[in-house]
């Protein structure tokens, strides 16, 4: 703040004030009717309008994505350490583990450690060959993804390219071992493939292959959630998660069943599935449903809102890469509990400042700022 040498705007005031008194304060007493609401979550949604002021003052000064800019370089260099140790620890198996530690996030089990900076959390079968995911030092390889995700649109989408280090990414998404990253990898490639060439006969061309270019894409994706659905049960608790979500929203659409209330959820799903399973045991798979179920409508709006407002906002600058931007971060909110993640609440704030009206005089300085 101290840099950016501007006061606050009246506009920004009237976001706050409004924020706190029509927002924040009702929803957490009206929510708190249905389930004790935790102070992580209104410490967490307090903070996120000086979050706003913060990148505001970045925009005007021509650097809206400052701090994910550096927070994306630090993924980077992540990926790049895992794929090494991912390759020499778990691959061609040089080195024993030279620790343990112990994690119950799912049941309670000792976790291989190399030299405290990467783990071996999740070892799975794929077409019959055991292999560990390259989780980093995340406790699961979807969270992992995750990171990694927001990293590789960021780069296609928003960024001034860098071949190498996209690649990287690519290749460290693909050790994850997870279908939301395939899914993800494929889905930018189709909106690549959308975006208008200066050639005219590029164009033509291309869109005279796009009814084959979309058959094939959807074929992919359902080869990709089908291998998923026959390598193990991850593809049916999603689809069960979501049904329980509906449910579970359908009781109270507008408050919520509570935020932290995961009985509500678990006490819609499959039983086969929560039988003799404890809470942590039995987890869920997707934040925006999550938020959908406790928080109510109100809630998801906060979330979904940004994420829409910057596509239709951005899209006379960007066109199609706006559009494929916010609908991948639809997917990843979709598919995996980010729900209060810092990384996914900082991007919803970015996108929501990048959304306003007097952004557009500096929506030149994303590109312009990644060296």
């Amino acid at each position: 703040l101290l840099l950016c040498n501007h006061k606050l705007t009246y506009k920004l005031m009237i976001i706050w004030l409004s924020y706190f008194v029509f927002f924040l304060v009702p929803f957490t007493i009206l929510n708190n009717l249905n389930y004790p609401i935790g102070i992580f979550f209104i410490v967490q949604f307090s903070l996120l309008p000086g979050m706003i002021f913060y990148f505001q003052f970045c925009l005007e000064n021509n650097n809206p994505w400052s701090l994910l800019i550096k927070i994306d370089r630090i993924i980077y260099i992540v990926a790049i350490i895992s794929l090494i140790c991912w390759f020499m620890f778990s691959i061609l198996k040089l080195v024993n583990p030279t620790s343990y530690v112990y994690t119950d996030w799912g049941a309670l089990r000792a976790i291989p450690s190399f030299y405290g900076i990467y783990f071996e959390t999740q070892p799975v079968s794929v077409y019959g060959i055991s292999i560990v995911r390259n989780t980093a030092f995340f406790t699961e390889g979807p969270m992992y993804a995750f990171v990694l995700s927001i990293s590789f649109i960021f780069k296609m989408f928003l960024f001034k390219k860098n071949i190498r280090e996209i690649i990287v990414i690519i290749f460290a998404m693909l050790s994850t071992i997870t279908s939301t990253t395939l899914i993800i990898i494929i889905l930018v490639v189709f909106f690549k493939y959308l975006k208008n060439s200066k050639n005219h006969l590029v164009n033509t061309f291309k869109y005279a292959l796009l009814p084959i270019f979309i058959i094939i894409f959807l074929i992919t994706i359902v080869v990709v959630l089908e291998k998923k659905s026959q390598g193990g049960e991850s593809f049916g608790i999603r689809v069960d998660d979501i049904h329980a979500a509906l449910l579970t929203w359908l009781k109270h659409p507008f408050i919520g069943s509570g935020i932290g209330n995961f009985e509500s959820l678990i006490a819609d799903m499959n039983t086969t599935r929560t039988q003799f399973k404890t809470p942590i045991e039995i987890g869920f798979s997707s934040g925006l449903f999550q938020v959908l179920a406790l928080g109510g409508l109100p809630l998801t709006f906060v979330y979904v809102y940004p994420i829409v407002a910057f596509a239709i906002r951005q899209h006379s600058k960007r066109g199609v890469y706006a559009l494929a931007f916010s609908s991948i971060v639809i997917v990843i909110f979709i598919t995996s509990i980010v729900t209060y993640e810092w990384l996914f609440m900082i991007l919803l704030i970015m996108l929501y400042v990048n959304s306003l009206r007097e952004t557009d005089t500096y929506a030149n300085g994303i590109s312009n700022s990644h060296v």
